[in-house]
């Protein structure tokens, strides 16, 4: 990501205050000779008693609920967040990240999968069941372009040819 910034003014760097992310941002802020900023509210939903199992777990264990996390804005674990929750405090760091940047400006953020299909459904007018449908690998880039007028765009998705051939 730094090098795809690299020469344009005035970029931000934030994170999530996870450390996967803020490691990953802290390195795109040294390449660029800039400050990172942690946001919490960039962080990845709150999983409650879920948080640490694998995706097969949760399909062995848990399929009735993993389905219904899928498609029900209120559905949470227990000692979890819901969708809602996670969208309302994701979109709440998309507009600060969009004011922080200002007219012109360019703001990488170094989050987590949910918070990226928060952002997209956002932009796009998903629903969450459809917000699914995105992929989001680990060290994917996605960007999105905000304009004066407050229109959004995609400019690209799960972006991983910097990863190379390995």
């Amino acid at each position: 990501m730094a090098e795809r910034v690299a020469g344009v003014d005035g970029v931000h760097v934030v994170t999530s205050s996870l450390a996967r992310a803020k490691e990953t941002g802290g390195a795109v802020a040294d390449a660029l000779g800039v400050r990172t900023t942690v946001d919490a509210d960039w962080d990845e939903q709150a999983f409650g008693h879920w948080d640490g199992m694998s995706m097969r777990d949760l399909v062995t264990a848990f399929p009735e609920q993993l389905q219904q996390m899928r498609v029900e804005d209120d559905f949470s674990v227990e000692g979890g967040e819901s969708h809602g929750q996670l969208a309302e405090r994701v979109v709440a760091a998309f507009e600060r990240a969009v004011e922080l940047a200002g007219p012109g400006g360019t703001v990488v953020v170094a989050t987590h999968r949910k918070p990226i299909m928060v952002v997209l459904q956002h932009v796009l007018g998903l629903t969450t069941e459809r917000s699914w449908r995105l992929a989001a690998a680990p060290a994917s880039l996605t960007g999105v372009e905000v304009w004066a007028d407050g229109v959004m765009s995609v400019a690209f998705t799960n972006d991983t040819h910097h990863h190379g051939d390995a």
